[in-house]
């Protein structure tokens, strides 16, 4: 009953939850007015910066050869894939009968 209850499905489950409320608190700033949504605005301050300045999107992203290629692997499998699960889909659309 308990299997996923290892070390690392326990801290994975730990991961999603903290990111899920972590995305509902940003939503709420957003949502909120005035001095509360100033408070909220600067609550990420006051949190430690543990990564450091050095790491940026265009220092953490892969190499452009790798995104080019990533480019064309998508645009060429996703329609396949598009096309193969509608047929597949078309297929067995039908109702089902008893034996």
């Amino acid at each position: 009953m308990l299997d996923w209850a290892t070390p690392f499905g326990v801290c994975i489950t730990l991961g999603v939850i903290l990111g899920f409320v972590m995305l509902r608190a940003n939503f709420l700033v957003l949502k909120m007015e005035g001095h509360l949504q100033q408070l909220g605005f600067r609550y990420p301050q006051m949190v430690p910066n543990v990564i450091g300045e050095a790491v940026t999107v265009a220092n953490a992203a892969a190499a452009s050869q790798t995104l080019m290629f990533m480019l064309i692997v998508v645009v060429v499998l996703l329609p396949i894939i598009l096309i193969y699960t509608s047929y597949e889909f078309w297929v067995f659309c039908g109702k089902m009968s008893n034996y």
